[in-house]
């Protein structure tokens, strides 16, 4: 009887080493890449035609990238990606530095105090956006490759604001920031050997309510660089009693990537 139980589990054995031989064999199909010591890099320069919207002063507002082009101060983006092996970490943010010395017209959007009436509006902003952290390789085969992201996020926000309507004045002037933890994924799909499709996802909270931001585009691929075109989505729910409690920076991109 132990004997016999003995062959059956032997048995059993057997025939789920060789289920878990032809699941794995049936994964690696197509040749995953050996694994490196040594580190590879990307620098990344982008431009990002942002549009601005969020809530202010207890009321909603939107800002067309052609205001914000008009009176554009500096603006500095760019980058950097590192791996080795599976392993990886990121840096990457954006600075801007808008005044406008003429009054701004957008619309206090129905619902608002305000009543849905235009407002003219000056304003000074300096935006600081940084994004950080770890990577890890999840999948990779020929053509697809997908990471998972661990990381933060900061948002600086140095505002002054004068709100004039016919039925309110408002002034107001002050500095916010948020630090989140952030978790997501990101990656690229290839379509050949010179197009592909980025894309990247993650959410997170902290000082805010929540945070998140989603990017994809298509980009082709020369020698060691990168050329994309793609969207952003940028959001905070940054809540509390703050000049500022809902901010937004959503629009078309362009990305240039140096591999070294």
């Amino acid at each position: 009887m132990e004997r016999q139980a003995m062959k059956h589990l032997t048995t059993l054995t057997l025939a789920t080493l060789a289920l878990f031989t032809q699941a794995a064999t049936a994964q690696d199909a197509a040749p995953a890449p050996v694994a490196t010591d040594s580190w590879s890099y990307e620098l990344k320069i982008y431009g990002w035609g942002t549009e601005v919207s969020g809530e202010a002063l207890g009321a909603e507002f939107e800002i067309g990238f052609d205001q914000l082009l008009e009176n554009l101060n500096f603006a500095l983006m760019g980058g950097v990606v590192a791996r080795r092996g599976d392993w990886g970490w990121y840096v990457e943010g954006n600075y801007a530095h808008i005044s406008a010395d003429n009054a701004i017209s957008f619309e206090v959007l129905p619902g608002a105090p305000a009543g849905g009436i235009d407002v003219d509006v000056e304003m000074t902003v300096e935006q600081s956006v940084l994004n950080f952290g770890a990577s890890y390789r999840l999948v990779e085969t020929d053509s697809y490759r997908l990471y998972g992201t661990l990381g933060g996020r900061y948002l600086g926000l140095d505002t002054e604001l004068k709100a004039d309507g016919p039925r309110q004045k408002r002034r107001a002037s002050g500095y916010q920031d948020s630090w989140d933890l952030t978790i997501g994924v990101n990656g690229r799909a290839d379509i050949n050997e010179d197009w592909f499709v980025p894309f990247a996802f993650d959410i997170g909270t902290g000082q805010s309510n929540l945070t998140w931001q989603a990017w994809a585009g298509i980009g082709y691929e020369f020698n060691r660089s990168d050329l994309v075109f793609g969207y952003r989505h940028m959001e905070w729910d940054l809540g509390g009693d703050d000049l500022i409690t809902e901010y937004k920076l959503s629009g078309p991109a362009i990305l240039w990537n140096y591999r070294f």
